[in-house]
């Protein structure tokens, strides 16, 4: 039995949600149907039953849902626009035209 990581047994577990597997067998079925691509996850080895079984009883859950909030946050920093806030003003009192001005 091999060890994995706690980024490759992440990304089984990511696989697994992403292919909709129900069971062990299923999760490992799926994963050995694209056995070609996972090292672009870091997974470099093929997936026993028994090595899942035993990582997911050993490490603790709360180790993923941190990692996956932290990926989550990262991703949508980098990925929302960061564009200076706007603020609609009046030119005059009691005029209805607006402009748009940039505000620091």
């Amino acid at each position: 039995m091999r060890a994995r990581s706690c980024v490759e047994q992440f990304g089984v577990m990511a696989v697994a949600q992403l292919c909709y597997g129900e069971s062990l067998r299923d999760i490992v079925a799926c994963l050995a149907a694209q056995a070609s691509k996972l090292h672009h996850m870091g997974i470099g080895q093929p997936v026993a039953c028994s090595t899942l079984a035993d990582a997911n009883e050993r490490r603790d859950w709360r180790i993923d849902a941190e990692f996956g909030q932290r990926l989550m946050l990262e991703r949508a920093r980098r990925t929302l626009p960061t564009a200076p806030a706007r603020r609609l003003r009046n030119k005059k009192p009691g005029s209805s035209r607006a402009s748009l001005s940039h505000r620091a």
